[in-house]
């Protein structure tokens, strides 16, 4: 719900921004030659423009500089792996298979340990409950990578941590 652009100019001109044409806002270039416009807008998925114009004292454009960009739609994408075993005891349910469902996410572009944990288990601290199932292909809970699948355990794993 927040859109930041940023840039460098000359100090003292006004900076206006515009998203898919439209003004969301301006400021004053600052002393450090640098400015910022931070906007609370909803953007809806697509294909988007957003331009910077820098405005002279006389009101005309001194510099524009647009990007388009491609806003992907907010998702949660989960699939489902299926865990099986048999009864390990000599009780009569031995030979019964027993099949449960073990969510999975798919990793995308912003998404982070923390956040996926919030959003699946309400509480951002349980990212180590996801970096310990998945710790094969997570060499640093801090860089996960758009398009890896990740097992999201339902409860806490229990763990020891690696002798050296």
């Amino acid at each position: 719900g927040k859109i930041y652009v940023a840039g460098t100019g000359k100090a003292g001109n006004t900076i206006q921004v515009y998203v898919a044409d439209a003004l969301i806002g301006d400021g004053l270039v600052g002393s450090n030659d640098r400015w910022l416009i931070e906007e609370h807008q909803d953007l809806a998925p697509g294909s988007v423009e957003v331009r910077a114009d820098m405005i002279g004292a006389d009101g005309k454009v001194l510099a524009r500089a647009a990007v388009t960009f491609e806003k992907e739609a907010e998702a949660i994408v989960l699939t489902k792996v299926v865990a099986s075993g048999q009864s390990a005891d000599n009780s009569d349910s031995a030979g019964v298979t027993v099949s449960k469902p073990l969510p999975n996410v798919i990793i995308r572009k912003g998404d982070n340990l923390w956040r996926i944990s919030r959003r699946l288990y309400g509480d951002g601290v349980r990212y180590t409950t996801i970096y310990q199932a998945n710790k094969k292909q997570i060499r640093d809970p801090d860089l996960i990578y758009p398009g890896q699948v990740f097992l999201t355990p339902e409860g806490d794993l229990n763990w020891a941590p690696e002798q050296n």
